[in-house]
């Protein structure tokens, strides 16, 4: 089942092979959307396709579930505090708790993970245009916005996905052409860490966590630092889907094991 973007009640979504959800064997709420601004197909297929990979994987076929797909943003969290009420009658397994999403916004998952030992997560912080061109200006330093901030920079507009806005700043005279490229009036701003292989490429693994237990889910790799799986030319590279088959296979024993 789909959650409509500005409606209830919920309604039926197809999942990607055109036919139905089936009645009475999952609930997905979704902020449903047109089709996603770099993505080549309907987002509602994204939502279906994650939900079954972790209904056959992790929960197992004969239970029901709700599904909850929508992230946490200054536009959703109306939407997810109604998610949240439906469900307290929900007497199955709920994946991706409204409450806990909200703290998965980028200047607050940080907070949550900065002890972990062995994790470098840099803080992120919400700025506005005014902070910046104060930095700019000399009225005010990176160290005054944040514990963290250093150049390099990367910024992205508060709300955006999918890699809009999204920027690397190296240095002071960086910022000022970043504001003019982008009308966004807040922003979110974290050091950049270069992590970079020792053959030079960028990795980027997608992991999904069920009951505490972790499950791979993909990954991708491309020269460039600002990857995604449809920017990482992986359809196209047979090297690059063998290492990511690899990933997969043996997740439990290799990376899953490694960073338990």
């Amino acid at each position: 089942w789909g959650f409509g973007r500005h409606h209830l009640p919920l309604t039926r979504v197809s999942d990607p092979g055109g036919d139905p959800a089936p009645a009475g064997r999952t609930m997905v709420l979704a902020k449903v959307t047109e089709p996603a601004a770099g993505f080549p197909f309907d987002a509602r297929q994204l939502f279906v396709g994650q939900m079954r990979y972790v209904a056959q994987h992790a929960i197992g076929r004969g239970g029901d579930i709700a599904f909850v797909a929508v992230p946490d943003s200054d536009e959703t969290r109306t939407t997810l505090g109604t998610i949240q009420a439906l469900l307290q009658d929900w007497p199955r397994p709920v994946v991706n708790a409204p409450r806990r999403i909200a703290e998965l916004e980028r200047d607050r998952l940080h907070k949550l993970l900065v002890h972990v030992p062995g994790l470098e997560i840099p803080a992120t912080t919400r700025v506005d245009r005014d902070d910046l061109a104060d930095v700019v200006a000399g009225e005010m330093t990176l160290e005054d916005l944040f514990t963290d901030g250093a150049f390099p920079l990367i910024a992205r507009p508060v709300g955006s996905q999918a890699g809009r806005g999204l920027a690397r700043l190296d240095s002071i005279d960086d910022v000022t052409p970043y504001l003019e490229a982008n009308e966004s009036e807040d922003f979110f701003l974290s050091r950049f860490v270069d992590y970079s292989g020792p053959d030079g490429q960028f990795r980027k693994y997608r992991v999904v966590f069920v009951d505490g237990r972790p499950y791979a889910c993909h990954m991708a790799i491309a020269s460039q630092w600002d990857l995604w799986y449809l920017n990482a030319d992986m359809n196209e590279n047979a090297r690059k889907r063998a290492e990511e088959a690899d990933f997969m296979e043996n997740f439990d024993s290799d990376f899953g094991a490694r960073h338990s």
